[in-house]
């Protein structure tokens, strides 16, 4: 067994759970949105409302947010339709999903169960999985309900969380270990602002109508928080993932650059790197003219797909990962004046001064 963790650990690792256990799937995401609306309605230096789409934002200080934290509130998941097929919403590729693999069953907004059941035979278009029939065990599938693969839904151990979902409630649990330091310290700098999004997995839809809706001011820098699927150069263990983008887009430099000297300053384990195993909630803001970027906790069986080369397991991360992501997202929501596009790196201004001087005594060429 692993060391116990330090107090805050423990903490964050416990607002992390609370989320992380609950039922959710693509416009699904009743239980996790009302957890984290009862958690700012229990904390009154914190506010809460939803967008016109359902998306929730929990504010930190006055005023417009200097600083916003976005994750998603969905996961790959089935939904069940009349006839008793099963409608796969995510992406998930051919080869993992096979007959047989058990699924729990369950009715939006309700934490128990509706029954079990075990997939009957399964559906691919373009080597994604669409969809399967269901085979009910125990209970009933009740129309209009998500199927969840049946796997634990956490577990730690030997400094691993191991859960059923982890993209992107974990995300979404750093999210909330943020402001509850705030709460709990006190909060008179810039605004910070969480924005819990819905609908991410089947097209970033909660973020799009984010931004159509004005939800987010357009004069704040916006972070995307995601688990992405660990590469060769981007291992679990190595530290948060400082995004420079993803399988679409490039984000915003200054961010990206902020959030690396940052890293650097509290002294967190960080990579900055390219995660294009996919595409996040920054590219949808970048395309809108947000100043955006992204952190990343490496994450293992991405969308519950075994790293192995088939079949369906648990996603995982690493708690120290987990606890780098909180410490640099507290360094940033204390100073968000350092995610201004103004502010260059200390080295660039530097390089300036330098080029100018230098340049200046050099022989011209003719």
């Amino acid at each position: 067994m692993s060391p116990a963790p330090a107090p805050e650990i423990e903490r964050w690792l416990a607002l992390a759970h609370d989320l992380v256990v609950l039922p959710t799937a693509p416009l699904m995401e009743h239980l996790p949105a009302a957890h984290v609306r009862a958690f700012a309605q229990a904390r009154p230096a914190l506010a809460w409302w939803a967008d016109e789409v359902g998306n929730t934002v929990v504010a930190a200080g006055e005023g417009p947010p200097a600083l916003v934290l976005v994750a998603h509130l969905d996961h790959p998941a089935f939904v069940v339709e009349a006839d008793g097929r099963l409608a796969f919403r995510g992406g998930v590729r051919e080869g993992h999903a096979w007959a047989g693999d058990p699924v729990v069953l369950h009715r939006a907004g309700d934490p128990v169960p509706t029954g079990r059941g075990r997939l009957a035979a399964v559906e691919h278009v373009g080597g994604r999985l669409t969809g399967a029939r269901l085979r009910v065990t125990e209970g009933e599938a009740v129309p209009g309900g998500f199927a969840m693969w049946d796997l634990a839904p956490w577990e730690v151990d030997v400094g691993r969380v191991t859960a059923r979902v982890c993209d992107d409630l974990m995300g979404a649990g750093a999210i909330l270990a943020v402001l509850d330091e705030l709460d709990r310290k006190g909060h008179d700098g810039a605004a910070v602002w969480g924005l819990f999004t819905r609908g991410e997995e089947i097209g970033l839809l909660g973020a799009f109508e984010a931004i159509r809706l004005g939800t987010v001011a357009s004069t704040a820098a916006v972070l995307s928080l995601e688990c992405s699927k660990a590469l060769v150069h981007a291992p679990q263990g190595d530290g948060v993932i400082v995004r420079v983008g993803d399988a679409a887009t490039i984000f915003h430099p200054g961010i990206t650059a902020a959030l690396w000297t940052a890293a650097g300053d509290v002294g967190v384990a960080a990579q900055r790197r390219l995660m294009d195993g996919g595409s996040c909630e920054a590219t949808a803001f970048c395309s809108a003219g947000y100043r955006s970027g992204g952190l990343a906790l490496p994450l293992a069986g991405y969308h519950n797909q075994s790293d192995e080369g088939g079949g369906i397991v648990a996603e995982s991360v690493l708690v120290a990962d987990y606890e780098a992501e909180v410490t640099l997202l507290l360094a940033m929501a204390a100073r968000p004046q350092a995610l201004d596009n103004a502010q260059l790196p200390a080295w660039v201004a530097d390089g300036r001064r330098r080029a100018a001087t230098t340049m200046a005594a050099a022989e011209p060429i003719a």
